[in-house]
């Protein structure tokens, strides 16, 4: 039970990296296409 506790919390940690950097990525492609106008 205890590992399956551990894998589920750092999967739910792994998702929240990734929209983290899908969000900062977003941003950071917004903000170019923004500056190139």
């Amino acid at each position: 039970m205890g590992v399956f506790l551990r894998a589920a919390f750092f999967l739910s940690l792994l998702r929240l990296a990734l929209y983290f950097i899908a969000g900062i990525g977003i941003v950071y492609a917004i903000a170019k296409w923004l500056h190139r106008r």
